[in-house]
């Protein structure tokens, strides 16, 4: 019987948030029923109760009237208790923890995912983990999931975002500090210049037609502008 009342409480848990009290009620008594396979008991009462106060926990009680053969011989009790059958009763437990789960999914989806079917991979473990963690929440807040693009470039809402304390638009503004090339660079050297917005020409940036032999040296090596 204890083995049975053990069972109920931990197969309660599963759902017993999402469960009426008369529905956990009947649950119960279904559950234990199956379970509790001994024909001689009777009158079996099952109740059950959830509460989510201090994390949840199912408590389950049972009782059944089981048949008696020595005491009615023995003549054990006082005249006015039955000696035909005693009541036998237990009670079990079930708790778990109130902690929710934070789930925080990088997921790439650079170009190279496009090849050899990984992005399709990618968005059907995506989807069943996802269903794996709905199916875990037992009441809505249970489980926040967030999705964030592995990606070269992230939109961060611009449009009302623009003038956000963590946008550094420092380097995107303003030209590098030393924006000319030197007099001694020539056809050839790389545009050393890394900074954001700024990228190497292929013509005169003074908007003139012509070029001066400063400029020219700018044409062949490329400056950024």
């Amino acid at each position: 019987m204890q083995a049975a009342l053990d069972s109920t409480a931990l197969m309660l848990s599963k759902d017993a948030a999402t469960l009426s009290s008369s529905d956990l009620q009947t649950k119960a008594g279904n559950y234990f029923k199956a379970l509790f396979t001994r024909p001689e008991a009777t009158n079996i009462i099952i109740g059950a109760t959830y509460t989510a106060s201090g994390g949840s926990t199912v408590a389950v009680t049972g009782s059944v009237d089981v048949p008696t053969t020595f005491i009615r011989v023995l003549n054990f009790g006082s005249s006015s208790t039955s000696l035909d059958k005693i009541t036998v009763g237990g009670s079990s437990t079930s708790k778990w923890g109130s902690s929710r789960l934070r789930v925080a999914l990088v997921l790439d989806n650079t170009g190279s995912m496009a090849s050899d079917g990984k992005i399709t991979a990618l968005k059907t473990a995506t989807k069943n983990l996802l269903t794996q963690l709905q199916n875990a929440a037992s009441t809505n807040g249970d489980v926040y999931v967030s999705i964030i693009p592995f990606s070269r470039d992230v939109s961060v809402d611009e449009t009302s975002n623009y003038s956000a304390s963590w946008i550094d638009w420092t380097q995107w503004s303003a030209p590098p500090a030393n924006s000319m090339p030197a007099a001694s660079d020539g056809p050839g050297d790389p545009c050393p210049y890394i900074n954001r917005n700024y990228a190497c020409t292929t013509g005169p940036t003074n908007g003139s037609s012509t070029t001066s032999y400063t400029d020219l040296q700018q044409l062949r090596r490329g400056y950024l502008g």
